[in-house]
């Protein structure tokens, strides 16, 4: 069997009391607005206004997409990626679970890199650094 490997942000946060330390990591970052990708569910039970409310608390702007679905779908990834070009937003926030996260490092990657095709992003070792436009 082939082995392979692969490389997430280094910076996820999770549990209790996260919200509180969203601020003051994207002002460690120099990042000033905020995409924020989460499902319907966080965003219809107050979640995500939650989140927008610290970034806006401390004078950051954010702007968010709530339509991941389980398992993310390839339109879901495209929409995301139009939402967050038009934002002009300089930040990522996946908020929620492994849905929000994969959409939005599917995302990421089509924002840095917009010739990618999802072909490229399942190729083992073949893709480009990130963080060259916005963080996660």
């Amino acid at each position: 069997m082939d082995s392979f490997s692969f490389t997430i942000p280094q910076n996820i946060k999770f549990g209790a009391g996260t919200l509180d330390l969203l601020p003051d990591l994207a002002k460690e970052l120099g990042k000033s607005k905020g995409y924020i990708i989460s499902g319907p569910h966080l965003n219809k039970i107050g979640m995500v206004a939650k989140c927008r409310k610290a970034l806006k608390n401390a004078g950051m702007e954010s702007e968010c997409f709530t339509e991941t679905e389980g398992n993310p779908s390839t339109d879901t990834v495209v929409k995301a990626t139009e939402g967050f070009k038009k934002s002009k937003a300089d930040f990522i926030v996946a908020f929620g679970g492994g849905s929000p996260l994969d959409a939005a490092k599917a995302m990421w990657a089509f924002y840095e890199y917009p010739e990618t095709t999802f072909e490229d992003l399942i190729t083992p070792f073949s893709f480009p650094e990130l963080r060259q436009k916005a963080k996660f």
